[in-house]
Formats: structure tokens, C-alpha cells, sequence
């Protein structure tokens, strides 16, 4: 006998999308359900739709036809290579990408589960706010077995921010080491499995409702990774909520306002629940309950505005983003590229490579993957993340003169709107401690003119030196002295785990990888000798952050390890500061040309699928420097570090404690 199951909104890959609504009419909430039927896999089954909104007291049909389309993996692909923009290609892959997963039929898959069958329902305009119930019915043409499945929603699409961040939880009191076997009071924290770390946003009063979210750094069963995650979220004093294993709202004559579904979003990893709450009963408490068995934990959240963690405080984890943008001559000794009609130049092609015809890797061919640095700025546009970009006057001379004007604009119009703040990265991008006083003085203030009339606006007084060098020579210390006395510099960019200085009468890495103090150096530090702010790049951030796995990407992630190391931060201890974590690369790195050119790796998708990420979660904040809000107190660390010796670690892996091939401690001491 042939089997026939249906089912919706009750596993990982048939969760539903609410959004505001995009209809022209303008208004509403628009609403993606994913219906799942199983069946022998010669028989494809029908499926009837029906739909009804409890409004004005009573269940009212809705009008008009859902949009019904069955999802394969033909189709999911074909919708996102053929939008026109990289960004319609990322939400096109977002919220199917664990049901393409099931799909796959390739070697090796274990999520592949054969005759599932997904179909798509749309739904437009639909009343917000209102109580929407629905029913699909699967069956075999004729007739012979019907499968059902029936579920409710409230048709809200809440937008979480900063102000609503309760708490996060990664770790759990220990018992006092001295008294083994007794209780005794914590004496230590110990970290709780990574399925049991959460961040808590709670928005309330928003038109009748409560909103919780919690974030996770998975939202899978760790014991099963096809099943949700066990978690249960109790509100007040009533029952807990069991975001696994709830009871779905039958299709009657019912509507209880105290009905509840939490919504699973596999792209940020939330569970998102929303309730009937008047302003008048505001909630008290939410307990969170992970995990299960000997390991599970719960923990309540006190949201009683007079409550104050006297030891910790929640803030969101911060980030700066840094792209170095240089240039040299290589626009003159590079022939127009041909692939293009009318023939490209080299900056242009730079600019945009959108058929892969030209690589600037000498001795690399290109591979078929599109680049160019229009790529990072649409990604940043599309997902409003700001970020800093470190010109050199070579780079901006090519941009700004051999570019098409609308071209150009496309860099300019974010330098006005404050996506992108200008820093500096010199006027020609070379190495400071080689050089005398005068020269690094001009170095940086022609770099800076250069700046300014290209955007009409200064630099944002960050220095980004090549090769992030600093060897602590008389003319380094006193060019930067000089120009933040003149507050024309505040910031210079150097390597977390690279930046030296005095150990116990000896020069050493102050924050090395491998050192118990690695992860120290990830705050604001003011250099002792020059007075200026150091903004240390995070190893772990700039190799990892476009590297995500394909599945993160296709659901716009950044890779877990990444994740994890962001939600830690979220919690500091007080007084403080928090943690800043500050990612700085080659432009080319995030655009997939230049030095990375005709790499196998899409680039381009893991700058997009890493913005997105950001642009998601309300527990991380991408900052520049110059941007109204940002205050440097929040992360700068009150003792001062005076810096012996900085260099890339690309280079130069363990800075001054490495010698190399030439006897060298420091890479460049030809």
C-alpha cells in the first residue's frame, strides 16, 4: 500500500516567511508557507489549499487564489541565477535551502530523502495582526489516499533592534572547585554546549503583541541534525512552549488569542514567537530551557526595567570592516581587455568582470566566477552595512578618471550616504619605518587631499598602512604625533596577533595566537609613544569571514566558528569594555579579483552571504569610526600599549618572535 503524509510549518524546511507587504496597494503582511507530502516516488499527488483570517469577531474566507508552485532543485536554482541582481540570488537561496538540501539527489547526501515533494504557497496582502488559519490536503489522483495538514499564524512580521536585547547566554556557573562535591557558591563560569547558547530579544507593546526572539547558534538537534533543536521558552508563569513538539491550531469554529507557533528562521538561526499582550501586562520573565537530559539548562531572564545585572552587561558585538583599495601602475602596462565591446580598460574590467574574462593574478587563469569591486558595493548597498574603504591616491585616480561617470557614482553615492567612510591608506600605500619624517608626512596629508576632492569630504582620520608595518622608528612616531596633535589622524590600523612590545625585557607578540592573551587584544588601545588609537585586525575574521561553507552561504551565513566567537562578546563583564572585532583585507579579497583572481572560490557570495548575516542579527553592529553614536569608550581598554613592531601575518606569521630565511625578525628588514 502506497503511503501519503503532508505536513507544514512543523520541520526545518517547511517553516513559514512573513514580511510587511510589497504589494503595490502598499500594507498587509505577505506570507510564504512550504508544504511537504510524502509518497512512492511514481505518484505525484494533487494539493487544495484552503485559507481563512478571524477578523471582526468571526472566521472570514479569504478571497482570490494562492500562488502554488512545487519546489525542486531545477527550480530553486534556475529562480536565483536568474535574477539581475547578486542579492535577489541570496534571498532567492535563503529560505530553500534546507529544502534543496532534502532534494539533492547527489552522492554522499545524507539529508536526501526520496519521494518528499515540497510545494510553495504565496499569499499577498493579508490582514495584519489578524488570527490567519490554513489547511492543505495532498492527494493521489484518484483519490485513493488523503493526507491533511492544518496550522495557524498571527499575520505579524516583527523587526527586532538593539533596544530590544535582554541577554545572551554561552556559559553557566561551576561549582566551587575547592568543595568538590559540594553546592557551594559559583567560583567560575563553564561553557554550555554550542545548541545551548542563545541571545533573547523581547519587543513589546507593538500593536497588541509581544514579540520573542531568540537567536541560537543552531537551530538544529545537535543529536539530529533533520530535527529542531529541543528548546522550550515559558513566559511568566505559564506553561513552557516546546518549539519542537507543539499542537497545531485545528482547523474550527476556535481562536484563542492566547495561541502561540513559533516561526524557525534557519537563516539567523531564531525562533521567533509572538503574543496577545496588552500594554497594561507587560511580561515579567522569560525562561529559556535548552538542551535536554543531564546537560539541559535553564535559565530565567528578568525583564523588570528597576532589575540591573550588577556583573554583567549585554551589548551588541561590534565590528569594524576594513577594505584596503590601493593601486599602481598597473593600468599602464595592461592592454584593453578585448573579451569586452567596446574594449575594457584595466580599471574597468577591475571595477566590474562580469563575464570572467580577464584575471590580474599573473599565471592564473580566470574561472568562470564573476568579480569586481561594483560586487562589494551592491552587496553593501542591498544589505546596508557600513564599512571603511582605505584609498590610495593611485586607486581613486583610476577610479575617478577612468571609470563611466554612473559607474563611479555608484562608489561616491556611499562615501555621501555614510555606507562607506574614506580612510586613508597613503598617497602612494608605502611601508613607514623605511622612510624619513617629511615623507610620511606628505605620504598621508597629499593622500588626504586626494580623498577630499575626490568625495568632497575628509578622510575619517584611520590610517591604514601596507602591509599594516609599524616598527616604532623616530619618523613613524613623530609624522603620527604630529598629524594627531593637528587632528588630522585618530586611527591606525595594525594585526591583533602580530602587534609587539616589551615582555619581561623582551619584544613579543602582546596578543599572539596560541597566547592565553589572544583574544585580549580584540578592544581599543591608545599607543603609548604616538597617541594613537590602534584598531587591531582579528585574524580568525579577516581569513574566515567570506570562507563560509556552501550551505551557510546559500542561506546568507557567516561560517559557524565566526558565529560562535561573535556571540561570546555579546556579554562583557562591568564596568567593561566590550570586545570590537575589526576585519581588514585587500578590497580585491571580498571582490574576487586582483591578487584573487581565477581562485575556485566565490568570493563575491561570501562578502554577500557575511553582509547579509550581519544585516540580520540585532546582536552585531558594523561601525566606522566617523559615524554619529559610535563611542570609543564602550571598547577601549583604559591601560595604554606601546607597540614595538606590527606586520601582516600573511607575511610574517608570528611577527617578531619568527625569524625569517634572510635572519630577519621583521619580514621587510632587507
Amino acid at each position: 500500500m502506497t503511503i501519503l503524509t503532508c505536513w507544514t510549518c512543523s520541520s526545518l524546511e517547511t517553516q513559514p516567511v512573513l514580511r510587511v507587504g510589497s504589494t503595490t496597494k502598499g500594507g498587509g503582511i505577505d506570507l510564504t508557507l512550504i508544504v511537504g507530502v510524502w509518497t512512492a516516488h511514481d505518484d505525484v499527488p494533487t494539493l487544495d489549499f484552503r485559507t481563512a483570517c478571524y477578523v471582526q469577531g468571526r472566521w472570514q474566507p479569504l478571497t482570490g487564489d494562492p500562488t502554488v508552485v512545487e519546489l525542486t532543485v531545477p527550480s530553486i536554482d534556475q529562480r536565483a541565477d536568474s535574477s539581475p541582481t547578486e542579492f535577489g540570488w541570496q534571498e532567492a537561496h535563503r529560505y530553500c535551502s534546507d529544502i534543496r538540501a532534502v532534494l539533492d539527489n547527489r552522492p554522499d547526501n545524507p539529508r536526501y530523502v526520496p519521494g518528499n515533494r515540497y510545494y510553495e504557497i504565496s499569499l499577498t496582502g493579508l490582514p495584519a495582526g489578524a488570527l490567519l488559519r490554513f489547511e492543505a490536503t495532498a492527494a493521489l489522483r484518484d483519490r485513493s489516499l488523503v493526507a491533511a495538514a492544518s496550522g495557524a499564524l498571527w499575520l505579524v512580521a516583527p523587526v527586532f533592534d538593539e533596544g530590544d536585547l535582554r541577554e545572551s547566554r554561552t556559559s553557566r556557573p561551576a561549582p566551587n572547585s575547592s568543595a568538590p562535591g559540594a553546592a557551594g557558591p559559583a567560583s567560575a563560569e563553564v561553557l554550555l554546549p554550542d545548541d545551548q547558547w542563545w541571545v533573547l530579544f523581547v519587543k513589546e507593546n507593538d500593536n497588541g503583541f509581544a514579540h520573542i526572539r531568540l537567536d541560537m547558534l543552531r537551530t538544529d538537534d545537535v543529536a539530529n541534525n533533520t530535527a529542531i533543536a529541543p528548546v522550550q521558552i515559558r513566559l511568566d508563569d505559564g506553561d513552557p512552549i516546546d518549539i519542537s513538539n507543539l499542537a497545531p491550531l485545528l482547523w474550527s469554529d476556535d481562536a484563542p488569542d492566547e495561541y502561540v507557533w513559533p516561526i524557525i528562521d534557519r537563516s539567523t538561526d531564531s525562533f521567533v514567537l509572538s503574543v496577545k499582550r496588552s500594554a497594561a501586562e507587560p511580561l515579567q520573565t522569560v525562561e529559556i530551557i535548552t538542551g535536554r537530559g543531564p546537560s539541559a539548562d535553564s535559565h530565567v531572564v528578568p525583564l523588570d526595567p528597576s532589575h540591573v545585572d550588577q556583573t554583567y552587561g549585554f551589548r551588541p558585538t561590534a565590528l569594524i570592516l576594513l577594505q584596503y583599495c590601493i593601486q599602481g601602475f598597473n593600468d599602464l602596462f595592461t592592454w584593453p581587455i578585448a573579451s569586452y565591446r567596446p574594449p575594457r580598460s584595466y580599471i574597468e574590467v577591475t571595477f566590474a568582470d562580469e563575464a570572467a574574462a580577464y584575471s590580474s593574478r599573473p599565471g592564473t587563469r580566470e574561472n568562470a566566477i564573476p568579480d569586481g569591486y561594483r560586487y562589494a558595493l551592491e552587496a553593501q548597498r542591498d544589505y546596508q552595512v557600513k564599512t571603511q574603504w582605505a584609498f590610495n591616491a593611485g586607486v581613486l585616480m583610476l577610479l575617478r578618471y577612468g571609470l563611466p561617470a554612473d559607474q563611479f557614482a555608484l562608489l561616491t553615492d556611499q562615501v555621501a550616504s555614510g555606507l562607506i567612510s574614506p580612510s586613508n591608506a597613503g598617497f602612494g600605500a608605502h611601508r613607514p619605518p623605511y622612510y624619513q619624517h617629511d615623507t610620511n608626512q606628505r605620504e598621508l596629508i597629499l593622500a588626504e587631499r586626494v580623498i577630499e576632492s575626490s568625495f568632497g569630504r575628509s578622510s575619517d582620520r584611520t590610517y591604514y598602512p601596507d602591509q599594516r608595518i609599524y616598527l616604532a622608528t623616530s619618523s613613524e612616531i613623530a609624522t603620527y604625533s604630529t598629524l594627531l596633535e593637528r587632528d588630522e589622524l585618530r586611527y591606525i590600523v595594525l594585526d591583533r596577533s602580530t602587534v609587539a612590545g616589551q615582555v619581561a625585557g623582551t619584544d613579543a607578540c602582546l596578543f599572539g595566537d596560541g597566547h592565553p592573551t589572544g583574544d585580549d587584544g580584540n578592544y581599543l588601545w591608545t599607543e603609548a609613544a604616538t597617541g594613537l588609537t590602534v584598531l587591531l585586525i582579528e585574524d580568525q575574521l579577516r581569513n574566515e569571514m567570506l570562507n563560509a561553507g556552501s550551505d551557510e552561504i546559500l542561506k546568507g551565513q557567516l561560517g559557524y566558528w565566526l558565529r560562535r566567537r561573535l556571540m561570546l562578546a555579546v556579554r562583557f563583564r562591568k564596568p567593561g569594555p566590550s570586545k570590537i572585532y575589526v576585519y581588514g583585507d585587500d578590497l580585491d579579497h571580498a571582490c574576487g579579483d586582483g591578487w584573487f583572481d581565477g581562485s575556485p572560490i566565490f568570493y563575491t557570495r561570501g562578502y554577500l552571504a557575511a553582509l547579509c548575516w550581519i544585516s540580520t542579527h540585532p546582536w552585531v553592529r558594523a561601525w566606522t569610526v566617523d559615524e554619529n553614536g559610535f563611542d570609543p569608550t564602550l571598547y577601549r581598554q583604559p591601560e595604554p600599549i606601546t607597540v614595538s613592531s606590527a606586520i601582516c601575518p600573511s607575511v610574517d606569521p608570528l611577527g617578531v618572535e619568527s625569524i625569517d630565511r634572510q635572519g630577519n625578525r621583521i619580514h621587510f628588514d632587507t
